[in-house]
């Protein structure tokens, strides 16, 4: 094994460095230690098979001009048994294939379990969005969309019309992802990292991963509060079809230097805004844009335009006004009433999130409906925060309890 190791070293920076290689197969060079490990034993079978067909192949070709049968001669007799090449042939092809084993366990070894002292989040997926819950229960309240320059931004142009949530991490430091899902498989997949894994619902799988540090390559963000930082995006999509918007499940790995992770991480356990802001950007972080539109365009899931204060038709033929206690049982119990011409697949957001944040929400659909009161709407407005705001902000809002948004 020694040995072996030697040779595997020096064998590493040879076959790992290539980036012409790095560019032709995979578009750009792997940016954890993991996938860079992966692209080893990628390069390493390559050559392996490549050196074997074109030496077969040439051997079968020479053998077969310089033993072919000739007019008037007779064919010799065919050897059937060298003891000598066939130790050969068995024993040199089983070394590499032994380095191959080993090698590729060490690797799937280091993605799945994780470093002492590993960054441990919690990562959600459900139709059609990504949650993630940093050690100390923030979640992220950046998006894709809100990123000026970002290749993060430029790939969602590409490939996906609705707000990809941006998650931080610190380069160096090794990352464990807690994974499940609340209703069908995915696959949480980052094609920077060299990685895809299953992500299934009532059982937990794990990712670890370690971001190589930032470079003169990493591109540099101006931050308002923050100044100016260096970073590195990693877009992630689900590899597993799960639905209709599917190819638009997708979010970002940004790469950035410690003291960014920790002052971001401070940044997001601070609620800013007012209610109706706040609200909108729960809805954004639980995936509920993906079926619900602001806008009275159709979905998976009825739009939120005009849905405050209205009656609406039920499957059981009721009619229910939409009012604060309608819209929380249609967040915790979704299916107990189910709108007239929607399927009933909405899941329960119970204990997803806090009294407050529904709160949030139900002030952010008052904003969105012409037919709620001046007074609530005002309220929706108000800014807890500020001066002055401390009390407004309740109107309204009394009947709020824990979840996030439905089908209404």
């Amino acid at each position: 094994m020694n040995a072996m190791n030697a040779m595997m070293a020096n064998l590493s920076p040879l076959l790992a460095s290539i980036s012409v290689q790095d560019r032709l197969w995979f578009g750009d060079e792997s940016f954890t230690q993991a996938g860079s490990q992966s692209d080893w034993m990628f390069h390493f079978i390559w050559w392996c098979s490549v050196v074997s067909f074109v030496g077969l192949m040439g051997l079968m070709v020479w053998f077969s001009l310089k033993w072919r049968r000739r007019e008037g001669k007779a064919a010799p007799s065919s050897p059937h048994h060298n003891t000598a090449l066939e130790i050969t042939w068995t024993i040199i092809p089983t070394i590499f294939f032994f380095v191959m084993f080993f090698e590729g366990f060490r690797g799937y070894i280091n993605m799945s379990y994780a470093p002492v002292g590993s960054i441990e989040c919690n990562l959600t997926a459900q139709r059609w969005q990504w949650s993630l819950e940093y050690p100390g229960g923030q979640v992220s309240s950046e998006f894709a969309t809100e990123t000026e320059g970002a290749r993060a931004t430029d790939i969602k142009q590409y490939f996906s019309d609705q707000d990809s949530p941006i998650w931080y991490f610190p380069a160096g430091q090794p990352v464990l992802l807690r994974m499940t899902s609340t209703d069908v498989i995915h696959s949480f997949w980052v094609p920077d990292f060299r990685m895809k894994y299953d992500v299934f619902p009532n059982r937990y799988t794990s990712y670890t991963f370690t971001p190589e540090p930032l470079d003169d390559t990493a591109r540099v963000m101006q931050d308002e509060e923050l100044g100016a930082y260096q970073y590195r995006d990693h877009t992630v999509f689900c590899a597993e079809y799960c639905g209709d918007y599917h190819s638009e499940m997708a979010a970002i790995i940004r790469v950035v230097p410690q003291e960014i992770y920790e002052a971001k991480l401070e940044i997001f356990g601070s609620p800013r805004g007012t209610l109706a802001e706040r609200g909108q950007l729960v809805a954004m972080q639980n995936g509920c844009f993906a079926c619900h539109s602001v806008n009275g365009d159709g979905n998976t899931g009825p739009t939120w335009k005009d849905l405050y204060n209205n009656e609406h038709q039920y499957t059981d033929g009721s009619t229910v006004l939409a009012d604060d206690n309608h819209i929380r049982e249609a967040i915790y119990e979704p299916a107990a009433k189910i709108r007239a011409g929607y399927p009933n697949q909405m899941v329960s957001y119970q204990g997803n999130i806090s009294t407050e944040q529904l709160g949030w929400i139900i002030a952010y659909m008052k904003t969105l409906s012409e037919a709620t009161p001046e007074a609530e709407r005002a309220a929706a407005e108000v800014d807890p925060d500020a001066e002055g705001g401390e009390g407004e902000a309740a109107d309204g809002e009394g009947e709020s309890t824990e979840g996030t948004p439905s089908g209404g």
